[in-house]
């Protein structure tokens, strides 16, 4: 959770998009955790596979919440800063994943994911991936400018 929120301190990205919707499956109600928050100027758009859970306060967390099949079917055409898909183990059974993955690449200046993720990403010999590792876990902050 805590490197899901120093990213966007770090990069200050203008828009994200959270592929997943991470708080959401935390169980957040806010853009807030501890002393660590998204501010409201950053527009955080989700892309949400369990549309079946479903409780109001995420409109409020989210500016937008869309399905995956709205997201591959043009309604993600925007481009965003920063697409991020962390908790990919517990989305894994969805089928669209890995189509969503490949398109964040197509629409996000910068990805950052979990080591789930990697087996998606065929080609990244033109991209610039670093690893972070923090205790036994390993991200990966992709440099995909569009």
């Amino acid at each position: 959770m805590f490197i899901y929120f120093e990213v966007i301190k770090e990069l200050e990205p203008k828009n994200i998009l959270d592929a997943g919707m991470f708080l959401k499956r935390i169980g957040n109600v806010s853009r807030q955790v501890m002393n660590q928050k998204i501010p409201k100027e950053i527009c955080l758009d989700g892309i949400d596979f369990f549309p079946e859970v479903c409780f109001p306060v995420w409109k409020n967390v989210y500016d937008r919440i869309i399905t995956p099949q709205d997201f591959m079917t043009g309604c993600g055409s925007e481009k965003y800063c920063l697409g991020i898909v962390l908790g990919s183990d517990g989305l894994e059974k969805d089928s669209d994943l890995e189509n969503v993955f490949k398109k964040m690449g197509s629409c996000c200046e910068y990805l950052f994911y979990d080591c789930q993720m990697v087996s998606f990403m065929k080609d990244v010999r033109d991209k610039m991936v670093r690893d972070i590792r923090i205790g036994q876990d390993i991200y990966y902050f992709m440099d995909n400018h569009i």
